[in-house]
C-alpha cells in the first residue's frame, strides 16, 4: 500500500470502526448485544505501509472462551477493506478491562401488547421472551385462583 499519512489515518480510522462493529459474544449470549466498540474491547490498530493491519483488544477477562471467536470475527470484517492485506487480532498484554470503558447506548424501544400505553424502553435485565399478549396469557402464579 503506498499513500500519504493521511491515507493510513483514514484506513486506521476505517479498521478501527469496521472492528468495532463486531457483536461481542457474550452481550448476544446474555440477550443484551453490544458491539465490541460499546463494550470498550478495541484497544488501537496499526496499519504499516504494506497493508498489514494488528489489532489489540482488551478483553472482559483474560481467560475469555470467546477471543478465538472475536479475533475470527474481527478478522473477517477488517480483511475485504480495500488496502487491509493481513490481519493479526492480540490481546493487550498492559490493559485491563474495567466498566469505565463502556459507552453508553440507549436500549432499543419496544411495541407492548395491545392496550399498553405505547413504546417503552427494553428492560436489560429482560430474558428476551415476549410478555403476555391476549394470544400468550400470563401464567397463573402458584396458588393463584381466577374467578369466572
Amino acid at each position: 500500500m503506498s499513500g500519504t499519512q493521511q491515507d493510513f489515518d483514514k484506513l486506521r480510522d476505517e479498521v478501527v470502526r469496521t472492528a468495532s462493529s463486531v457483536m461481542d459474544p457474550c452481550s448476544l449470549a446474555t440477550s443484551q448485544p453490544r458491539d465490541l466498540g460499546e463494550m470498550g474491547l478495541i484497544e488501537e490498530a496499526h496499519v504499516s505501509s504494506t497493508g498489514d493491519v494488528t489489532i489489540d483488544i482488551v478483553l472482559t477477562d483474560p481467560t475469555c472462551w470467546f477471543f478465538a471467536d472475536i479475533t475470527q470475527a474481527i478478522e473477517n470484517a477488517v480483511r475485504p477493506l480495500p488496502g487491509v492485506r493481513n490481519v493479526v487480532v492480540q490481546q493487550s498484554e498492559h490493559l485491563m478491562w474495567t466498566p469505565d470503558r463502556l459507552t453508553y447506548r440507549p436500549l432499543p424501544l419496544v411495541k407492548l401488547g395491545p392496550g399498553s400505553p405505547g413504546l417503552r424502553r427494553a428492560d436489560p435485565q429482560d430474558s428476551g421472551v415476549p410478555g403476555p399478549t391476549a394470544e400468550n396469557p400470563p401464567a397463573k402464579e402458584q396458588g393463584e385462583t381466577r374467578g369466572l
